[in-house]
């Protein structure tokens, strides 16, 4: 099981790492690889990522005084690991100390908000479901809207807080909105529930300079079993996107990293309709859960994302076996031997406390081909990682 810290060196220039959580830990392992001192801001002193940086900021995401003291540390980028930081604080650090942050707080205010993202897709022409945002004072006028076919369930989310699932209710139609206990000054955006086939993604990298790298697409699925849309599990093998709506994926994700100028990588959701429609979900400008499988891959994402930052040249992200990753949630992350004892690299990511709805941990398994992925996964549902087979 993945859990080591690796010895301290000496290293060259610092990288800034915005965020302590299990992303930032992997990328501070990637810039240490590629021989950058790492400079993390965090908020707590027990945050996954602390125990392998050279140096660590704690505050809040716009505590100026802890910001200038990360700042002065010299750090040549910012890699941020969490799309719900204030991005205040990273404008901060650009405009009063000239830390190339690129356009990161640009991406972090709008893939924070689920209506900026909606409405960016838009702009760049990708399609979406119907939705409509709205607050306490607007929702009694939703029942009449012309936007959400008035028969169909809707899924209402919070603007902003809203990942893994979080900040999400199901409703029957439109007109059950106006009765729901609302929270006062809180902004909600309500999206039309589609009949899809399956949900897919994509990881884009681009460079400072432009260089881009497109991912082969991967299929997700989520659960509900914790009230909301958690990734269970990716999985991938040669076949199971077809190539058009691979490359439907792949148009829309490269689209959207132009639109915003992204500097960094970033991973693009999608749902595919029986009819194999592409329609954007959602964004995260950051390493995902559904890349995790460096060892299927040439490239993986928390090299690329340093690389991007420093001006490396980018080796993109090849899927070269097939694989399958697990999200452990919870008390999941207690069958690591388990899962170990069938093959799986298990990457725990040192929280503590176990809670339910709460990602503990993944486990990554490669696989000779198709058929060797369809005889094991069955044990995944017997002993609880899975609710059911996938598809394959």
């Amino acid at each position: 099981m993945t859990s080591q810290t690796p010895k301290k060196s000496p290293r060259l220039q610092p990288i800034g790492i915005y965020g302590g959580g299990q992303l930032g830990y992997m990328l501070a392992e990637a810039a240490r690889r590629m021989g950058f001192k790492v400079v993390l801001y965090c908020q707590k002193t027990d945050e996954s990522a602390c125990s392998i940086a050279d140096k660590v900021i704690y505050g809040a995401w716009n505590d100026r005084q802890a910001l200038t003291r990360f700042a002065k540390t010299g750090i040549i980028g910012v890699a941020c690991e969490f799309e719900q930081a204030d991005p205040a604080g990273v404008r901060y650090l650009s405009e009063s100390h000239q830390v190339p942050t690129h356009t990161l707080a640009h991406v972090l205010g709008i893939g924070r908000d689920r209506l900026f993202e909606k409405r960016v897709a838009n702009e760049a022409s990708i399609p979406t479901t119907p939705y409509i945002d709205f607050d306490v004072g607007r929702s009694t006028r939703l029942a009449t809207n012309n936007v959400i076919n008035k028969d169909a369930s809707v899924i209402v989310k919070t603007r902003t807080l809203g990942y893994d699932g979080k900040g999400q209710i199901r409703l029957p139609n439109m007109a059950a909105v106006p009765g729901h206990n609302w929270k006062p000054g809180v902004k909600y955006i309500a999206e039309q529930e589609i009949d899809f086939d399956y949900e897919c993604s994509v990881q884009v990298t681009r460079a400072l300079d432009g260089r881009r790298g497109i991912s082969q697409a991967v299929r997700n699925k989520h659960t509900n079993r914790y009230g909301g849309g958690m990734l269970e599990y990716t999985i991938w093998c040669k076949g199971i996107i077809p190539r058009n709506v691979e490359l439907e994926a792949q148009k829309h994700a490269m689209n959207l990293a132009e639109k915003l100028e992204l500097v960094g990588v970033m991973t693009v959701e999608f749902f595919v309709t029986q009819e194999g429609k592409v329609i954007f979900n959602e964004f995260a400008p950051r390493p995902h859960n559904s890349f995790h499988a460096r060892e299927a891959s040439i490239g993986n994402q928390f090299d690329l994302y340093i690389a991007a930052l420093a001006g490396r040249p980018l080796v993109p992200i090849d899927l070269i076996q097939p694989f399958i990753m697990v999200n452990l949630i919870g008390d999941q992350i207690y069958l690591a031997q388990e899962l170990e004892a069938l093959g799986f690299r298990v990457t725990d990511y040192r929280k503590g406390e176990s809670r339910s709805g709460r990602k503990m941990g993944h486990a990554v398994r490669t696989f000779t081909d198709k058929e060797h992925c369809r005889d094991l996964i069955p044990q995944l549902v017997e002993i609880g990682v899975l609710e059911e087979l996938p598809t394959i």
